[in-house]
């Protein structure tokens, strides 16, 4: 429902403009009558109208005035100006500077009907043209934020973009976290948007942070700590709190890390980095960390992908199992607990590439 102001001195027009149509029909609520500018301004401040039905001449702060301060507000409202046939040249001025439309005293009821309908078609366009724009900035924010975390936005860009998109890293703790939700429960009709604004709205709860979805659909949160208030536990329990909102409102299970600290904005790549390598490590070994307890994801090696997989499109099979036999003799010297992997890893290989045994490390040596 809509929302309006009647401003007028006169009691009797104020009452009139009550009572001349069904405002209700209209799918508009008057939320205050007022009989002065001034208060004509604050009531606009506190009740945030879409309409002002606002007359010209009132006492302590004409019409006028009032339109001229309302531009500065974040959402101004449109105004309807009340004016009498010696008042025209008003009129034009408030036209000017920003009124819709005017409606000569006494008020024709009509003439309201249709002057109302005129705004509620001009606040429909404005409400379409600013979610457009909203969700343009939002993809820019988006795009600007996850190339900084790549490293892939120098100093003079990250300048002019950020000033214009409304974005601040001048913070010298900085942290960023990362949410991904586990494939076994990811279908094609996850609703991002709703996700990550929910998950800002939580983390906003700690601190000031941007949340973002990276290349791969995790949810990137970067944290900014500007008095250094928090350490990783806090940050790690509010991006529990984003894991229990996916559960609890979505149905879908996620896990979650926190990379390094950053002391400036160059360092947010490496806490980036190290958090999307701690989420791609309990990725892997989602089942048996929690099964053993290990705590400390650290310490488990990760696949140099980027080699793996160069090997394997350039076809060097034997190089690919060498690879594959490192990677398994780091992690299963990486931690006692891990050992129970061992066949697991050996049966993963052997699939991979039809071969019944491991090249040089055996059975044993492991």
């Amino acid at each position: 429902m809509y929302k309006i102001i009647i401003a007028d001195d006169e009691i009797h027009i104020s009452q009139g403009l009550q009572n001349i149509i069904n405002w209700e029909l209209m799918n508009i609520e008057i939320v205050d009558v007022v009989t002065d500018g001034k208060e004509t301004y604050l009531s606009i401040q506190k009740n945030c109208p879409d309409f002002v039905l606002l007359d010209i001449n009132m006492p302590n702060m004409s019409g006028l005035e009032v339109i001229e301060l309302c531009a500065s507000l974040p959402k101004p409202p449109l105004f309807l100006i009340l004016s009498g046939y010696d008042n025209f040249s008003y009129v034009q001025k408030a036209l000017q500077q920003g009124a819709v439309n005017y409606l000569l005293k006494p008020v024709n009821p009509d003439e309201l009907i249709n002057a109302l309908d005129s705004c509620i078609k001009r606040a429909n366009t404005l409400k379409l043209q600013t979610s457009v724009l909203q969700e343009n900035q939002q993809i820019l924010r988006n795009d600007l934020l996850y190339r900084i975390l790549r490293n892939k936005v120098d100093m003079r860009e990250f300048r002019e973009k950020s000033q214009l998109l409304g974005i601040s890293l001048h913070c010298t703790y900085m942290y960023v976290g990362g949410i991904t939700i586990l494939p076994n429960n990811r279908t094609n009709r996850l609703n991002f948007e709703s996700i990550v604004e929910d998950c800002q709205q939580t983390c906003n709860k700690l601190c000031s942070a941007y949340t973002i979805l990276d290349f791969y659909d995790n949810i990137i949160i970067i944290f900014k700590d500007q008095f250094h208030e928090f350490a990783e536990q806090d940050y790690l329990k509010i991006l529990s709190d984003c894991s229990d909102i996916l559960l609890n409102k979505y149905h879908l299970q996620a896990i979650y890390a926190v990379g390094t600290e950053a002391n400036h904005r160059g360092m947010l790549p490496d806490s980036y980095n190290s958090c999307i390598s701690k989420l791609e490590k309990m990725l892997i070994f989602q089942d048996t960390l929690n099964t053993l307890n290990i705590s400390d994801i650290e310490a488990i090696p990760l696949l140099d992908q980027k080699q793996f997989i160069q090997q394997l499109e350039n076809k060097n099979e034997e190089q690919a199992k060498q690879t594959l036999a490192d990677y398994c003799h780091a992690v299963l010297s990486s931690n006692p607990d891990l050992q129970i992997l061992k066949y697991f890893l050996v049966d993963f290989i052997s699939h991979i590439f039809n071969c019944s045994q491991l090249p040089p490390y055996s059975d044993s040596e492991i």
